[in-house]
């Protein structure tokens, strides 16, 4: 999953620093030094208009007329009637050539943006599969051992009643094998040579050896599968602690993502044509899809705050919680860390209170909240919640 989420930073450099930024600068200089040959030749034409009328309007009467001497006929061959009027046509050809130019451009920027838009989409749907199936492995893990839990009870269950078996066997034979002990104690006491050992006195013997064996085999059998049952089934306090952290770090981690996630996007009101965030203001009309800042006021900053503050508290919060397992003793309560939570649970509330009550003078009437808007709301009670969790709760070994 880490993979798929960076294969969007090299596409993002490959499609925006390195081909956009190329076209934009050719064209952005070739625009200029064609801009500068027009104005140039228009502030000429403008002044040899101006010299001109003043021409025009010499007489015979004038005041300023008057003898030169010097003057010089090569000075007009700078440039004749056919030369000026090419150079003219020659600077509006360039312009209108640049200018096809500029648009043949801009449909390829338009191109490139659609393509990288594309690309994006697909890395978020990739890494939204990523996000899912990481999700799902602990849900198939834990189906999968309680599978085998009951697998393995299943078979101590058939294994019990396996040694049932054998066990009410020989309790069946207690009472035959009590009469066998009894004439064998009364033989015993035979005078003299009548004591002797005879063949059913040996086998009873080896009979009696065998039986108690067996009684002693299952009776360890018997212990070990009731030791390991136990042992199976139920979880040491280390182990109930270790899940219950484990539950609340992923809690912290999802209020986390939600606040951030919800104060970056542009979707806390959304339109036919138009979006909002805490941020932005984007509108989609002929022109094209533009955004403005959103400068409507103190209200809109003070959401921008308490937003970020939250975000950051929240952070701090579950670093002083990764601290504290590591430092506090035994018994010892995470205070420090549910406090900084509860205040970004609170910092997160306010903000969303302030923009639902100020929104309306900014939002227009067709827009409706979008779904960050909600991701903050969500985020507000997996805070608190989270953070209160953490005063609660109780350090272990």
């Amino acid at each position: 999953m880490t993979r798929t989420l960076n294969i969007q930073i090299p596409l993002l450099q490959d499609y925006f620093a390195v081909k956009l930024r190329a076209f934009i600068c050719t064209s952005l200089g070739s625009n200029r030094a064609v801009q500068h040959e027009l104005e140039r030749d228009i502030s000429d034409k403008v002044t040899a208009q101006i010299i001109d009328k003043r021409c025009h309007h010499f007489r015979n009467a004038s005041d300023v007329i008057s003898y030169y001497k010097g003057y010089d006929l090569t000075l007009w061959d700078l440039s004749l009637p056919d030369s000026w009027s090419k150079f003219t046509d020659d600077n509006i050809l360039h312009s209108q050539s640049q200018r096809a130019v500029s648009h043949k451009l801009r449909d390829k920027i338009e191109i490139l943006l659609n393509t990288t838009s594309n690309e994006m989409w697909n890395q978020f749907n990739t890494v939204n599969v990523a996000f899912t199936n990481g999700m799902s492995e602990p849900t198939n893990a834990k189906n999968r051992l309680q599978t085998h839990l009951a697998k393995t009870l299943q078979e101590i269950l058939q294994t019990e009643i396996l040694i049932d078996s054998p066990k009410k066997a020989l309790r069946d034979k207690e009472c035959p094998l009590m009469v066998a002990q009894t004439r064998l104690d009364e033989s015993t006491r035979r005078p003299n040579v009548e004591l002797c050992r005879t063949t059913h006195t040996t086998e009873f013997g080896t009979v009696v050896g065998l039986g108690e064996t067996c009684f002693a085999h299952f009776s360890s059998e018997n212990h070990f599968l009731w030791n390991y049952s136990h042992s199976a089934v139920a979880l040491t306090p280390s182990d109930k602690m270790l899940l219950l952290l484990l539950g609340i770090v992923v809690l912290h981690i999802a209020a986390l993502v939600l606040l951030f996630v919800s104060t970056i996007v542009n979707a806390w009101t959304t339109g036919s044509t138009s979006s909002s965030d805490l941020w932005n203001n984007c509108s989609t009309t002929n022109r094209g899809y533009h955004c403005d800042l959103a400068n409507t006021g103190v209200w809109i900053q003070a959401v921008q705050a308490l937003m970020i503050l939250s975000i950051i508290f929240s952070f701090i919060s579950l670093f002083l919680f990764f601290c504290q397992l590591f430092t506090l003793q035994k018994g010892g309560r995470f205070f420090l860390t549910g406090v900084f939570q509860i205040l970004a649970s609170l910092f997160v509330m306010s903000g969303a209170v302030i923009y639902t009550v100020m929104s309306p003078e900014w939002v227009p009437d067709s827009e409706a909240f979008g779904w960050a808007y909600i991701m903050a709301w969500v985020a507000f009670p997996l805070a608190l919640i989270s953070g209160l969790i953490y005063v609660i709760l109780r350090k272990r070994e």
